[in-house]
Formats: structure tokens, sequence, C-alpha cells
């Protein structure tokens, strides 16, 4: 039986017509198509051929529907959340990503649904930039056969809008913040029809373009760090090594860095200057100078973890946490904590969020892809505080989580699950209780 999603607000919003013409986007000023870029070699990224001037290219072209999104320059932003513990508006940081990129007028952007299968938005990530001011989506484009290409969304944080839309010529699958805020370090698919390789792509937000290209990749890209505005390091499947990329010339060759690891996921400190590496064999420390890795600690983890499908460094050094990835086989899947004391936090196949539930209780929290299951650990104790289904908080919602962001700004947790629903939950102070909060659901 196709999975039917379901959620207060995407019944209202369903009703309303979600329409974009051809006068509305060049009202909005946006540009023509660009043109394609090809390789001549798998191996690199470096001598590109444009497309016939005119359209006129035997290739097949990404067709990126465009009705979910709506632009305005003559109208206002509306203010839409309402209740004591939604979401609460203010102005946007002066100096931030998100005062830099406001737009004149009102720019709109839910989800779009795709019937293909089971049905379902084809969304690629959410991350939070790192001024904290920004949540940047990205939707995948094109028909159901491909090829596909990348909506890029830009939305508030501080006035829970979108702010900017802007579309790519290729098939995002990740992708992460330059610590500065204003880029952005993407993974592309390949996809032979358009003669574009596994690749990494710096792009830069507030132009809405790109502004460089790596040479291309053996194989996808499987985990990004970015140390700094000029050191990326990266993970590619079945690879035995970590990739350094220097950002400010990301078409040099990377450097290598020999790792235990195979397809191993990153994860940095909060200052950058510890990389840690995590997967089958165990947990790599390394020194981060520059584009090189000193390696400064291993640790190994006991039998039957599996393949690690997340990891977050915690504010100590050399503490995390990590989580099998959802392909495991693993008959005993844990979650685990520190060197010193591993030990089982929650279920097999679990999202994970480092974060603080405000300054006074230092909390994580973990939740379940299979059932929505929420469960928040005290800090530094790991004692379990709360245990809830977010799925099924009011107003109920359809869908496994499988992104969450912590906004200290606001001291809430926003959740992005499968079926398109963005929403929030804020934890009464009294009461001990959270509150949930539909923010926007997927257009169907």
């Amino acid at each position: 039986m196709r999975k039917i999603c379901v959620s207060v607000l995407a019944l209202a919003l369903a009703l309303s017509p979600f329409a974009f013409s051809h006068g509305q986007e060049q009202a909005a000023g946006k540009q023509a198509p660009k043109a394609v870029v090809e390789d001549s070699e798998e191996g690199s990224l470096t001598v590109k051929i444009p497309s016939k001037p005119g359209g006129a290219s035997d290739q097949p072209k990404i067709e990126a529907d465009s009705s979910n999104v709506i632009v305005d320059p003559s109208a206002q932003p509306v203010q839409t959340l309402k209740g004591r513990f939604a979401p609460q508006y203010s102005p946007l940081p002066s100096g931030s990503l998100a005062a830099k990129i406001q737009p004149k007028g009102s720019v709109a952007w839910r989800p779009a649904w795709r019937f293909k299968g089971a049905g379902g938005p084809w969304l690629a990530g959410m991350e939070l930039s790192g001024d904290g001011s920004v949540l940047a989506f990205v939707e995948t484009t094109g028909k159901e056969t491909g090829p596909f290409g990348s909506r890029v969304v830009l939305y508030s944080v501080n006035q829970w809008r979108t702010l900017k839309v802007f579309e790519l010529d290729f098939k995002i699958n990740s992708f992460a913040f330059v610590p500065d805020g204003s880029m952005i370090l993407a993974a592309s698919e390949r996809q032979p029809e358009l003669k574009q390789p596994f690749a990494l792509h710096l792009v830069d937000l507030q132009l809405g373009a790109v502004s460089a290209g790596s040479q291309a990749l053996p194989a996808a890209i499987r985990s990004i760090a970015c140390a700094s505005s000029a050191a990326a390091f990266v993970t590619v499947e079945n690879g035995d090594s970590i990739l350094s990329f220097d950002l400010d010339n990301l078409k040099a060759a990377p450097k290598r860095q020999k790792s235990r690891n195979a397809s191993g996921v990153l994860a940095l400190s909060k200052d950058g200057s510890l990389l840690a590496a995590a997967g089958k064999s165990g947990v790599d420390f390394f020194k981060v100078e520059g584009l090189d890795l000193q390696l400064d600690d291993s640790v190994d983890l006991p039998e039957g973890i599996g393949n690690v499908g997340k990891l977050i460094m915690l504010d100590g050094r050399k503490e995390y946490l990590l989580a099998p990835r959802a392909s495991s086989n693993s008959s005993d899947a844990t979650v685990l904590v520190r060197p010193s004391s591993q030990r089982k936090l929650v279920s097999y196949g679990s999202e994970l969020a480092a974060c603080s539930a405000s300054s006074k209780e230092p909390m994580i929290f973990a939740v379940s892809k299979l059932n929505g299951g929420m469960t928040a650990f005290s800090l530094p104790s790991l004692d379990a505080d709360l245990t809830a289904s977010v799925e099924e908080m009011s107003p109920r919602s359809s869908g496994a989580p499988f992104q969450i962001a912590y906004i200290p700004s606001s001291d809430i947790l926003l959740f992005l699950d499968s079926c398109g629903n963005f929403y929030s939950l804020k934890r009464s102070p009294k009461e001990r209780k959270w509150y949930k909060t539909i923010i926007f659901a997927a257009m169907k």
C-alpha cells in the first residue's frame, strides 16, 4: 500500500494554488539556462566544452518543474506561524548570511511531491550555516528517468521564510557549509548522459552559482568535512584514503592520507583543529594542520558494529557519538559515546544531533529513522531524559525523520522527514513537555 503522508498544515496548504508562470519567472529575474558543462575525460573537470549556442545540443536536458516555487517582488512576507511554542520571528542578524541574501518581496517554496514508486519528495539534505542564520535545503529536479539537477533553497531561521532559490545543472547527493558561511561544498552524482563525473563543487550562495569544480573523483563522495574556508576533507565510497582539498584551488589534485577505514565517515571538532574518521576498524583522530593530517590517536571498536553511518564530535576533545549505517548488517547495532565508556544508547537506525537544549541543560538528541522515536540524553551523565514519538506528537505527521538541527538562538529542534514535513519542537521549561509546530509540508 502506498504510504500516505499527512499533517494538519499539509491539508490546508494543499488547497492553495501554487503556480509559477513564465511571467513570474521573468519578474523574479530568473536567469536563462546556462550552458551545460561537459567533461572531455573522466579524469578531469578542468577541460570544459560548452553546449552549442541557442540550446542546440544532442545531449538530454534537465527538465526542472518550478511549480513549487513562487517569487513575487512586490509582495511582503507574511508571518504565518502562531502559538506560544511556535518559532518566534526576529530581525535578521546584522552581517549574517541571511541578511546578505534577503530578497526584495516574497519568495515561497515547498518540497514537490514526486509520485514515482511509493511517492515522496526528492530531498538531498538540510544543513545549518555556520552563523546559524540560514538552513540550506537541496531538492533534486528533473524527470523521473533523469537527467537530474538540483534546487538550492536558503531559508531564514529568524523570519521563518524562504530567502533565495536557485538551480544547478548537476545532482547533489550531499553538501556541507564552508565555515565562512557564504559557500557550500557540494558533492555531485555521476551522470553519463550529461558527461558529468563524480565531483565536488564550490557554490557561492550569494551569487547562486558554482565558483569552482574539482577533478573527477573515482566514486561517490561518502563524507565531507570543511575545516576552514581553505581546507576540506573528503572520503569516497570504498576508498582507503582521506582526501584533502584546497578550496582556493579546488581543481588541483587532492592530498591523500591513508585510512584504515574504507568508506569512512568524518567529523570535525568545533574549532576545526581535530578531525575524526570512523568506520568498521575504529575511530582515528587527526590533528589538522592546513591540508595536512597528523594521526593523533586511534580507538578500536567492538566487533559487530558494522559500517558507521553517523559521527558527531562533542565539545570535549576525542569525545564522540556514532551510529551504524542504515545499510549495515550489524547484529549488534548501537550508538556509542566516548572511548572510555562505550555503551548502547538507542536502537539501530537512528539519526543523531549534537545540541544543547539550553545553556543550563546540555543535551544530546537521537531520533530513530524506523519509528520516529526521540530520546534526549542529559550531558555529561548521558541519562535518558525523555523518550517520545515525534511523528505522533500533535499535530500528527507521517514520515520518518531523516535530518534534525538545533537552533541555539530560538532554543528549538527542527525536523525534516521523508514525506517533506518540516516542523519544530520546543520544550516548556515548566511542564517539561515538548510542543510541535508544522512549519511547512510537501506540495502534492
